[in-house]
């Protein structure tokens, strides 16, 4: 794809604020660190799904792109170093602040990403994302090296989904497939021809993808029902998703110079701002304490500006060591 698609940078800039949203005005709530809560944010857990979309759409690009060799050696450049930054800031916080006994295996291993193979917890509540992450990238990487185009790569996903609706499978064999959230990254594989031109075939496999994945969200918002004791529009939770999805589609075209600036701003910070806010924000949140719900509206906005300005000090840092480093 020759043009970027500025409209999927701001997507998943708009999707990093709803679940930054979710944690500090929802689940801080339900899990003890604040007193108050915003009720209209609890729809923010959706923005994961919009993550999966929109990698499922430049994922497939990418490595179409570019050499495994090339596609493998940018990701690792991508997503490894602030990771680890994370991990060590999130190991201090859980082991200093906190008080929490987490030892030296559990840290290690969360710095590959992959510390649920062996069984050792998320340090961050947001690393489990990470990890369909890889999995989507090994699948990918795979299926392409073996020359499966991304017809029969998206069939074969539809396949192993509906399996999974009509035959009880291993959950290992589950979490190995994501087969969860399958539905996301092969919608977002069928939109980079669908939002260049719409064909009858893709059309129809996109809507059904569309349809499995907003199955998923209506799963996901009954065991959040249950799980926290709280009221859920599902239609709400589905239309967030669904408009999201229309949204990038209509503003695919905008490329004005200004617009593209500050979107790519934004797509600069998105990543940081994603690992850094959750256990930061918890920790903030429990210590100060607040009087009222404006002022604790008012008090996470201003911990989401800090974190987004930290976010800028560490992705200018970030483009000077790549720089150093390629």
């Amino acid at each position: 794809m020759s043009k970027r698609t500025y409209s999927l940078d701001l997507a998943r800039f708009l999707s990093c604020v709803f679940v930054v949203f979710f944690h500090y005005f929802f689940l801080s709530y339900h899990l003890g660190f604040s007193e108050y809560k915003v009720d209209i944010f609890r729809y923010g857990f959706v923005g994961v799904y919009i993550f999966f979309f929109i990698s499922g759409f430049v994922i497939w690009d990418s490595v179409s792109t570019k050499s495994i060799k090339q596609f493998i050696i940018n990701r690792i450049f991508r997503l490894y170093p602030l990771y680890w930054i994370s991990v060590l800031i999130s190991s201090y916080l859980l082991i200093v602040i906190f008080k929490l006994d987490i030892d030296l295996i559990t840290i290690l291993s969360n710095l590959t990403m992959l510390q649920k193979v062996i069984g050792e917890p998320d340090l961050d509540g947001v690393y489990w994302t990470l990890f369909v992450e890889i999995l989507f990238y090994f699948w990918v990487c795979l299926f392409f090296n073996l020359g499966v185009n991304k017809e029969k790569i998206t069939s074969l996903f539809l396949l192993i989904v509906l399996i999974d609706k009509f035959i009880i499978i291993n959950e290992t064999i589950r979490v190995i497939f994501i087969i969860e959230y399958l539905p996301f990254f092969a919608a977002g594989i069928i939109a980079t021809d669908i939002f260049k031109k719409i064909r009858i075939f893709d059309g129809l496999k996109f809507l059904l993808f569309m349809i499995l994945g907003s199955n998923v969200i209506f799963e996901k918002t009954h065991k959040m029902i249950i799980l926290y004791d709280v009221g859920f529009d599902i239609t709400i939770t589905i239309a967030v998703y669904i408009i999201s999805i229309c949204l990038m589609y209509i503003l695919k075209g905008m490329n004005n110079q200004s617009y593209t600036k500050k979107v790519l701003f934004l797509s600069a910070l998105t990543y940081p701002i994603y690992l850094f806010h959750q256990n930061i924000g918890y920790l903030l949140f429990n210590e100060f304490k607040v009087n009222s719900k404006i002022e604790f509206l008012f008090f996470g906005l201003f911990i989401f500006t800090c974190i987004f300005i930290f976010s800028k000090l560490i992705n200018s840092i970030e483009r000077v060591a790549l720089n150093v480093l390629r």
